[in-house]
C-alpha cells in the first residue's frame, strides 16, 4: 500500500473541483438519486476493492427493492481507481464534476482514502469509507467518516501476545506507507508503553526487496522476535525466504496475511507466523448470501461496505439531497446493521468498536487460530 506524491496530487485536483461547491444537484422527484463510488477493483489493490464493491452493489439491490430512497431509484456510479492514486483523484473529479453525485461510497484503504478525503471536504461532498483509516483523515475534516478504529485499535490483540512471550529483544522492520507506518508506529508505541520498548525500528522503502543485511544485523544482535509489517505481494515473502536462507529463526509477527497475494499462493512460506487478521461483527444472513452470491468467505469489509449505503440512505431520507445536509444527518448516525452499531465521533471516526482483529497462525499452511 504506497502513497507517491500525495501533495502533488490533491493539490494538483483541488482546483478542478471548486466549481462543483456552487453547483445544485437536480431535484427532480423522479430522477434517481446519485452516489459515487470509487473501488479498486483491477490492480494490485484488488483484493480489498473488489469485495467492497460486491458488498456496496447487493445492498443497492436491496435498497431499490424496498422502494429506493423516499420513492426514488438509488443509483451508485462507480468508478475503478486501478489501484492507483493519480486515477483515484481523476474518478473522484468525475464522479463530482460531471456524474454530480451527492455523496461519496470508499475508496477502499487507508492510502486511496487518504488521497480522496481532502478533495471531499474542499468540495463538500460527504465520503463514507469502510477500510480506509490514517492518523490524518478525519483530522480538520467534517465530510469525511470512516468505519475503521485506530491503528492502536488494530494492533492492540498482536502487542498483548507479544508481551505475553516476554522476549528480550525486539526489533520491528516495516515497509513506508500511509498504513504501514501507521500499524509499525502504534505497535511501537504500544509496547513502550507496556514497558517493552522495541530493541529496532527500522523503516525501508516499498521497493526494497534485499533485506539480508538488516536480517543479518538483527541476528548478530540477539533478536529473539521480529515484527515484519511489510509490503504485500513480494516484499514479506522475501524476508521470510531470506531469513530461512540465513538460518535466522526468530519469532515471527506480522500484519494480516489473507490480504498477501504471495503469501497465499504457499502459505507454508509462512509457518510458525503470528499474525493479527481482521474481523468483527458479521450478520449470518449476509455472510451467507455473499458467499452464494460470489462463490467466496467474505471479509471484514464485506459488512462494513454493505451498511455504509443503509447509512447514507436513512441520511437522504432524513435530510435531503443537498450534500452539507447529508454531511449533517451522518454526524448523526447510529445504525444498528450487519456489522454491528454504527456511530461516528464529531471529526467522523467510528465509535464503540471493541477488537477488530484476532490472531492466527501459520500450522502447516494452514490459519489457525491462536488462543
Amino acid at each position: 500500500m504506497l502513497i507517491r506524491n500525495l501533495a502533488k496530487v490533491v493539490v494538483g485536483a483541488l482546483a478542478l473541483i471548486l466549481n462543483h461547491v456552487a453547483t445544485a444537484h437536480s431535484e427532480d422527484p423522479k430522477a434517481p438519486i446519485k452516489v459515487g463510488a470509487i473501488f479498486s477493483v483491477s490492480g494490485w489493490a484488488s483484493i480489498g476493492g473488489q469485495v467492497e464493491l460486491n458488498a456496496t452493489q447487493l445492498a443497492v439491490e436491496d435498497v431499490n427493492a424496498q422502494g429506493g430512497i423516499a420513492g426514488r431509484k438509488l443509483e451508485v456510479v462507480y468508478e475503478d481507481n486501478h489501484s492507483d492514486l493519480a486515477a483515484t483523484v481523476s474518478a473522484f473529479n468525475k464522479l463530482v464534476n460531471k456524474d454530480k453525485v451527492v455523496a461519496l461510497l470508499g475508496p477502499n484503504w487507508a492510502e486511496f482514502a487518504e488521497v480522496a478525503a481532502p478533495l471531499a471536504e474542499r468540495s463538500k461532498i460527504p465520503m463514507l469509507t469502510a477500510s480506509g483509516f490514517s492518523w490524518t483523515l478525519t483530522k480538520g475534516k467534517q465530510f469525511v467518516f470512516t468505519d475503521v478504529p485506530d491503528f492502536n485499535v488494530q494492533v492492540r490483540p498482536l502487542a498483548k501476545y507479544i508481551l505475553g512471550q516476554h522476549h528480550k529483544k525486539i526489533a520491528l522492520l516495516h515497509s513506508s506507507s500511509t498504513y504501514f507506518d501507521g500499524i509499525s508506529s502504534a505497535m511501537r508505541d504500544t509496547l513502550a508503553k507496556a514497558g517493552a520498548p522495541l530493541f529496532k525500528f527500522e523503516s525501508v522503502n516499498p521497493k526494497e526487496t534485499d533485506y539480508r543485511t538488516l536480517l543479518s544485523r538483527f541476528q548478530k544482535d540477539g533478536v529473539d522476535a521480529l515484527i515484519l509489517f511489510l509490503q504485500e505481494g513480494g516484499d514479506l515473502a522475501a524476508a521470510l525466504r531470506q531469513m530461512k536462507a540465513l538460518r535466522y529463526a526468530p519469532a515471527v509477527y506480522s500484519y494480516d496475511l489473507a490480504y498477501d497475494e504471495e503469501i497465499s499462493k504457499d502459505r507454508r512460506l509462512a509457518d510458525g507466523v503470528v499474525f493479527f487478521s481482521y474481523t468483527g461483527e458479521f450478520s449470518p444472513a449476509l455472510r451467507e448470501r455473499y458467499l452464494a452470491r460470489f462463490s467466496m468467505q467474505p471479509p471484514w469489509t464485506v459488512p462494513k461496505a454493505f451498511d455504509n449505503v443503509f447509512i447514507l440512505k436513512s441520511a437522504i431520507e432524513k435530510c435531503g439531497t443537498q450534500p452539507e445536509a447529508i454531511r449533517n444527518c451522518l454526524s448523526q448516525t447510529d445504525h444498528q446493521g450487519s456489522s454491528g452499531r454504527i456511530r461516528y465521533s464529531v471529526n467522523g471516526n467510528i465509535l464503540d468498536v471493541g477488537d477488530i482483529t484476532e490472531l492466527k497462525r501459520v500450522v502447516n499452511g494452514e490459519f489457525a487460530s491462536v488462543n
